[in-house]
């Protein structure tokens, strides 16, 4: 039996890069260092909806999962993890996500998502393009490419 996290990282892992072969994720780093620069992975319970984020560079890092459903996500700077909550949500809702959020950070910055247009795939929506700005912390202006997946893992009754 498949279970949502599983499910989960297979769709997303499937829909971003077409991969058959999945490697083993390393264990180490706690929670706030992440693994690899990008975020620990996330599990969604059964029914739960989520909009996972990747840089669109050759490195393709887990940056940002959102989950609207706790108004609230999670973001990545490279080096440690961060809580944000979702200040507003536009666009059409796909899977109980929103491709344009704004962001707010516990220090009070504001990050803002962009996706493109929405491609349906199977139990899921993928976005090939985006893009997630903020200002750092000497104002300067940063914009990251990004491509994204809104999915939800299957209820029980899946």
């Amino acid at each position: 039996m498949l279970n949502a996290r599983n499910f989960t990282a297979s769709l997303a892992l499937s829909a971003l890069c077409g991969c058959a072969n999945v490697a083993k994720t390393p264990v180490g780093p706690s929670i706030s260092q992440g693994i690899l620069g990008q975020l620990t992975p996330r599990d969604l319970k059964p029914g739960d909806c989520g909009l996972f984020i990747w840089s669109a560079g050759p490195a393709r890092r887990l940056v940002l999962f959102s989950q609207n459903s706790a108004n609230e996500a999670v973001w990545h700077d490279g080096k440690l993890e961060h809580k944000l909550s979702i200040k507003t949500r536009s666009g059409s809702e796909a899977f109980a996500q929103y491709p344009r959020q704004e962001f707010e950070t516990q220090s009070g910055e504001t990050m803002r998502l962009s996706l493109g247009a929405a491609q349906s795939i199977e139990s899921g929506m993928r976005y090939k393009s985006g893009l997630l700005s903020y200002d750092d912390s000497e104002n300067w202006g940063v914009v990251t490419p990004v491509v994204g997946l809104s999915s939800c893992a299957p209820s029980p009754l899946d």
